[in-house]
């Protein structure tokens, strides 16, 4: 129906899956819209990474997704290359440099590539009624800035820095919407004065994160319901966690 439901972010780097998890929620979003709904979904620290370069997280197989997406063809043209390279100490071979898919995920998060184009297109904040749904949490990066204006700002960095995973671009850096922890682990008594002016400036009554696993695996609240901690390790492989979601509706808060 009319019902939105926000995805947090970090899909990706979190086993063999990545791909399936965005081209199913690509075509949920298209569905939701018909239906006369809406699936905001965040891009998070993760989805950034993969555009900007850095894939010290992405797993072997997941790389082996994209195998469909290289060419035999092409595969040898950088092992060519790869091979006129001097190297000295301890080399890897070019399969465990570029596992087989490597070149296909590569193309895919390119700006025109199936899964970068979807990627930059994607907000780093939204805010449905009263609630701003972020990765991470604002900092004072962001203070000053219209919601349209952070998410135009991100994604510019964000293209700006293709390529450079060491970018210092303050909105890519650890103060940035989807790395800043402050709401989720900062003494809520100095973080205060950080985050309520920020949720006046965005006209949002409470704040929901992810980013930053809880405790005991339990969505947990902070700034007295402020701040919603939804972030439970629901990839039970990697954070041993459990599934979570937040239900808003007519102001009323249920977690399940």
């Amino acid at each position: 129906g009319n019902a939105h439901v926000v995805s947090l972010g970090d899909l990706l780097d979190r086993g063999a899956g990545s791909r399936r998890v965005m081209d199913l929620l690509m075509r949920l979003q298209d569905e939701a819209m018909s239906a006369g709904g809406r699936l905001h979904v965040l891009v998070g620290n993760h989805e950034a990474m993969n555009l900007m370069g850095d894939l010290r997280y992405v797993d072997r197989d997941e790389f082996a997704a994209y195998a469909d997406l290289e060419s035999a063809a092409q595969r040898s043209e950088a092992l060519a290359a790869w091979q006129k390279k001097p190297c000295t100490g301890d080399c890897p071979g070019f399969d465990s440099a570029f596992p087989p898919g490597y070149f296909g995920h590569q193309a895919a998060f390119l700006p025109r590539g199936r899964y970068g184009s979807w990627l930059l297109g994607l907000p780093v904040a939204v805010k449905v009624n009263e609630t701003l749904f972020m990765h991470a949490g604002p900092s004072n990066v962001v203070r000053g800035m219209s919601l349209s204006e952070l998410n135009l700002r991100y994604r510019t960095a964000l293209v700006q820095s293709l390529g450079d995973p060491d970018s210092t671009q303050a909105l890519l850096t650890q103060d940035g919407p989807n790395w800043y922890r402050g709401p989720a682990l900062c003494n809520e008594l100095t973080e205060a004065d950080v985050l309520y002016p920020l949720l006046q400036q965005f006209g949002a009554r409470r704040l929901v994160i992810g980013h930053t696993p809880t405790r005991d695996s339990r969505v947990v609240t902070r700034f007295d319901g402020r701040v919603v901690k939804l972030d439970t390790g629901m990839n039970r492989a990697v954070y041993k966690g459990r599934a979570a979601a937040l239900f808003i509706q007519a102001d009323e808060l249920k977690v399940r």
